[in-house]
């Protein structure tokens, strides 16, 4: 894609309902998205649920288990990845209005959630004291209600007519003031104020990437590049992108060696994809120092350390190994490295 041209520090993403359509959740403003259906997005406003809390309950607490069920998919894993791969001195701010949690589940921290979580219950008094609490499981009977002021207790997500968190809206805006990389994924660019972060990072100088499914309309000329695909194809590509690059001008990395780079391509054949490579031969025994170290030919490199980086993620692994394997062969390694 080559659409990363220096070595970035702070990184800032994005993301919307598209993130999570490949784990089979619904978006809200595509063509068939939550927000067609007039009564769904009835339900969604908070004049609604002081008029019929019964039935705004009962919408979100469905809505609660689809998200329950969905699991993470390559998009939220490569996010995680990608945090947990910086060196010193890089950060990255995922910030997200979706509110299903996904990103939490695939591992990656600190996640700014505009629009709150739907795996959260609160009191929908506004001056009473009732801390947010966890809640996993669903009811739709009856609505509940507060133990402190008998008030109906709601999800803790942002309805239309509702301010954003302070605390996420002030630490993004924070984070946009700063960054020099700011990658949109999965989100119309629509919803205010999120669609005037990309405006934020510009003025600061940032790099600027919109990854969507569908071209934006119109475009927004604050974004310099668009790229359009599904989100759970394209990000696993931008993180490679993106390791590769910054591993070429990693000054810590030793000199290429000669010998390290003969002991690795006797283990490693590059005719097929990381991913693949990572599926059929990915054992513990092979972790270690191979990635630690720059190799002469550059996508040797490039692909050595992108086979890392698969390998050192255990569920972003299993998802290669149920694409390139048989059940039969998938025990057999899982057995033999112990993940």
């Amino acid at each position: 894609m080559d659409c990363l041209n220096k070595r970035y520090s702070k990184i800032v993403f994005l993301t919307g309902a598209g993130v999570s359509a490949a784990s089979e959740l619904p978006t809200y403003r595509g063509s068939d998205g939550l927000w067609t259906d007039p009564e769904t997005a009835r339900l969604a406003t908070a004049e609604v649920f002081e008029q019929d809390p019964q039935g705004a309950w009962r919408f979100w607490s469905k809505f609660r288990e689809q998200c329950l069920q969905a699991k993470p998919n390559p998009a939220h894993l490569a996010l995680s990845d990608w945090s947990r791969a910086l060196v010193e001195g890089q950060s990255l701010t995922l910030v997200t209005q979706n509110i299903d949690g996904l990103h939490q589940r695939a591992g990656s921290p600190d996640v700014l959630e505009l629009h709150g979580s739907i795996f959260r219950t609160r009191c929908s008094k506004y001056d009473c004291t009732l801390e947010p609490f966890e809640e996993r499981q669903s009811s739709c009977s009856e609505v509940p209600h507060c133990p402190q002021c008998c008030s109906p207790l709601r999800p803790d997500i942002v309805l239309f007519g509702e301010s954003l968190p302070p605390k996420a809206d002030w630490l993004s805006k924070k984070a946009l003031r700063d960054c020099d990389l700011f990658i949109a994924v999965g989100t119309s660019g629509s919803v205010s104020p999120a669609s005037g972060f990309v405006h934020s990072a510009k003025f600061v100088g940032a790099k600027t990437i919109l990854v969507n499914l569908e071209p934006m309309h119109p475009f927004n000329p604050a974004f310099e590049v668009e790229l359009l695909g599904r989100a759970e194809n394209l990000l696993p590509r931008l993180q490679f992108e993106f390791f590769f690059k910054q591993t070429m001008i990693d000054t810590s990395l030793p000199p290429a060696n000669v010998h390290q780079e003969q002991f690795a391509r006797e283990r490693f054949d590059i005719t097929k994809s990381p991913d693949e490579q990572a599926a059929r031969y990915g054992h513990l025994e092979l972790l270690g120092s191979p990635d630690q170290y720059r190799y002469s030919d550059q996508k040797f490199d490039a692909w050595i350390h992108r086979y890392y980086r698969v390998i050192c993620t255990p569920q972003y692994l299993r998802i290669c190994r149920l694409e390139y394997l048989t059940q039969a062969e998938i025990e057999e390694v899982e057995n033999d490295d112990g993940f």
